[in-house]
């Protein structure tokens, strides 16, 4: 209940800001962690990264903080490649520490705007 409030809670705040920017979507389960880059002026999926993906060969768990890192540091590059800079950061209720907060910075550490 508490998180279904909360995702809804950021994803109207986030939605009702600006609509020129394209929304980075997170999701994380107990094994893995993905995200979509989303225009929803369109209503597409631009990109999207995760540990389950095929460029996913590091030496860590998927499940740790590093590969985190990895998966926004991915997105980032995928991004920056479609000349997209300004975006939102929708943490889908997750809250923002641990694997969450690793996957931002790893998304601010590529040089887009949040």
């Amino acid at each position: 209940m508490r998180f279904e409030k909360r995702a809804k809670r950021i994803r109207f705040n986030l939605l009702s800001k600006s609509k020129d920017r394209i929304r980075l979507c997170v999701f994380r389960s107990s094994n893995h962690t993905s995200i979509q880059a989303i225009d929803d002026s369109k209503g597409i999926t631009i990109a999207s990264s995760s540990t389950c993906s095929n460029e996913f060969k590091e030496d860590a768990s998927s499940k740790s903080v590093s590969a985190a890192t990895w998966v926004g540091k991915q997105i980032g590059s995928k991004l920056l490649a479609l000349d997209k800079t300004k975006v939102f950061f929708d943490r889908g209720g997750y809250k923002y520490h641990g694997r969450v907060k690793a996957l931002a910075d790893g998304v601010r550490s590529m040089g887009l705007d949040f």
